[in-house]
């Protein structure tokens, strides 16, 4: 049984960060380690196509993050390939990352703040994609917003609390990213097993899914 519970609904920031940092032992180099090779990986497709492959790669990066991190929140060991889950589940990533992108921007277009309001709003959905594998990329989208749904201000300021913690990382020419990106992704998906607890899992899917709203 955990020391550290899974944090509940109304979770802490306190509660959420403590939860990221006392993981099984090794956990953290596995992460940190798995994702350090899935960025050089994505950054050398780029380089070789003009920036291509990383566009492509992206989505199934941000996937096997996703992935990580989750099982990190979850405090079940990790191994070095779950970093790379996306790319076994390639056409969901795709599929959601051209979405996310695409309504982002379309929000975007209208002022940088609705745009920022709704990539929180879509926060949630990488963990809903590994949660759930029957989920599509759109129904993924919609229970995010579900989810988020009076919490967006609650993760905006999870994120600003570490702000502090980036800007020691240009001190260090980033190579406090390595530590960082671990710790700040885990406490985020604690945050979305928070918000799951608070709202309730996925209603039953319907019999015939609808794109997602904007």
């Amino acid at each position: 049984m955990d020391a550290i519970p899974l944090p509940g609904p109304g979770a802490t920031d306190a509660e959420l960060k403590l939860r990221a940092l006392s993981g099984p032992d090794g956990n953290f180099w596995t992460f940190a380690g798995s994702w350090l090779v899935l960025s050089l990986v994505v950054n050398a497709a780029g380089s070789a196509t003009c920036g291509i492959g990383s566009l492509v790669l992206a989505a199934p990066a941000a996937f096997g993050l996703a992935n990580l991190s989750l099982r990190a929140a979850d405090h079940r060991r990790l191994d070095f390939a779950d970093g790379f889950a996306g790319f076994n589940d390639f056409g969901r990533a795709l599929a959601w990352w051209c979405l996310v992108t695409l309504y982002v921007s379309l929000w975007s277009l209208l002022l940088v703040v609705p745009g920022i309001v709704k990539a929180f709003s879509y926060a949630m959905s990488p963990f809903l994609l590994v949660d759930h594998p029957e989920m599509g990329a759109a129904e993924s989208i919609d229970e995010s917003r579900r989810l988020m749904d009076g919490n967006k201000g609650r993760l905006f300021v999870l994120c600003l609390s570490f702000l502090g913690w980036w800007l020691l990382c240009l001190l260090t020419l980033g190579i406090l990213s390595f530590w960082l990106v671990p710790y700040m992704r885990t406490t985020i998906a604690a945050f979305y097993r928070s918000v799951v607890a608070e709202k309730g899992p996925p209603p039953a899917r319907p019999a015939a899914a609808t794109p997602a709203a904007l």
